[in-house]
């Protein structure tokens, strides 16, 4: 239990993380993209076509976004890695905190269960 308390709460692959670059990419893309489809057409794109080209690039923002995240975990000893999860980190310190004892041996035990390796955590029922 002491040893799962001494891990951190904050990691660069966190979904939060995952979800700022999804948002942010998503944004910086979509208005491309539109932009593009107005330079074509010469004139702004509808709701539909507009519908049409975000789901069609929806894929790409995905795992554009998931390539990133694991850069961001491989590579998290270089600064300027760590310059560009840092806002990740901090949206995490915002949306997660300390996990109770309670939830920590549930952790503990579910780990136990998918690796089949002791744990060794006093289990109370």
């Amino acid at each position: 239990m002491e040893g799962a308390r001494l891990q951190s709460r904050l990691h660069p692959r966190c979904g939060t993380s995952f979800l700022l670059i999804v948002s942010l990419l998503a944004v910086l893309l979509y208005a491309v993209s539109d932009s593009l489809v107005q330079l074509y057409l010469g004139e702004a794109p509808g709701v539909w076509l507009r519908l049409l080209t975000h789901v069609s690039l929806l894929p790409l923002v995905a795992g554009s976004s998931f390539e990133v995240l694991k850069l961001a975990g491989r590579y998290r000893d270089r600064a300027w890695v760590r310059a560009l999860s840092a806002p990740g980190l901090w949206l995490q310190l915002i949306t997660t905190r300390e996990p109770s004892d309670d939830q920590l041996e549930v952790a503990l035990r579910a780990l136990h269960e998918v690796t089949s390796e002791p744990v060794p955590v006093a289990v109370t029922a």
